[in-house]
């Protein structure tokens, strides 16, 4: 890409920068490695509406993200000059987002585990100046930013200049749902009952699956939801370390899920080989 410009970080900007930065690469080798990352949208346990947006994955653009992020870590701490293009500096303001994104999460994570430290006046205060720090450095990078989509212009028409910002904006909110989603979710259903249902149908789902690919039959539905059901009542009660239900839900479709599932399976009821 042509469309480099010359931009001078400070060390207050590549703190605000790099934290969310080396979150957004970390997310994505994670997902590269387990297929998701942590902080993904949950497809499976809460189904979008039809015609949801989920983004597009750009890998060049992704090349270049990580690239920047090589770069940056020399420069964390201490700030410097860098030659930046347009993803780049796009890449560093989602970045600066995450950081204080990540900030909150964490100290409503504390708040959530009834940590009383966690609500200090000191907190709230560190909040704010991250917020403010935050707001500064995006700022900052907005004016370099123009100077970048001009130099960009020179080489493109203003058509390929629109398809190439309309495949970023697909790839910046595939990166918001697949690497950085922190909204919270509501819980499945309101009644008890029926989200209890609504479990155990995943579950048998997954386990069903689970069990055809390993060659056997899976048992009769009602057979297979008592059998489930001793699971959910068994990981409640703290009995199943790693395997508990919620990590099961977060990752449904993940091969561990599905081995656990069609082991607990066999183990406690008869299943047969297929033919």
């Amino acid at each position: 890409m042509t469309d480099s410009v010359a931009v001078r970080l400070t060390s207050t900007q590549t703190s605000v920068i790099w934290p969310g930065l080396d979150f957004i690469v970390k997310a994505e080798a994670t997902r590269r490695k387990q297929r998701r990352a942590q902080f993904r949208y949950p497809f499976e346990v809460y189904p979008p509406p039809a015609g949801f947006d989920r983004g597009t994955m750009n890998a060049e653009m992704m090349e270049l993200i990580i690239a920047f992020w090589r770069r940056l870590r020399e420069k964390q701490g201490r700030g410097g000059r860098l030659q930046l293009n347009s993803i780049e500096l796009r890449s560093a303001m989602f970045a600066v987002r995450v950081t204080l994104a990540l900030k909150r999460l964490e100290r409503n994570g504390r708040r959530t585990r009834g940590v009383r430290e966690s609500i200090t006046e000191g907190d709230r205060l560190s909040i704010d100046n991250l917020s403010k720090a935050a707001h500064r450095t995006i700022h900052s990078l907005e004016r370099h930013m123009k100077r970048a989509n001009r130099a960009l212009l020179v080489t493109l028409t203003r058509p390929e200049y629109q398809a190439f910002m309309q495949m970023w904006r697909e790839h910046l909110r595939w990166m918001r749902l697949h690497l950085a989603y922190f909204n919270r979710l509501p819980p499945i259903l309101k009644s008890k009952r029926k989200q209890q249902r609504q479990i155990l149908d995943i579950l048998m789902d997954v386990a069903a699956d689970g069990l055809k690919k390993e060659g056997y039959v899976p048992p009769e539905p009602s057979e297979l939801r008592r059998v489930l059901r001793l699971y959910v009542r068994s990981s409640r009660r703290g009995r199943e370390g790693v395997n508990s239900l919620p990590f099961l839900l977060r990752h449904p479709k993940h091969v561990d899920t599905k081995w656990f599932l069609v082991q607990w399976v066999i183990s406690r009821t008869k299943v047969e080989r297929a033919r």
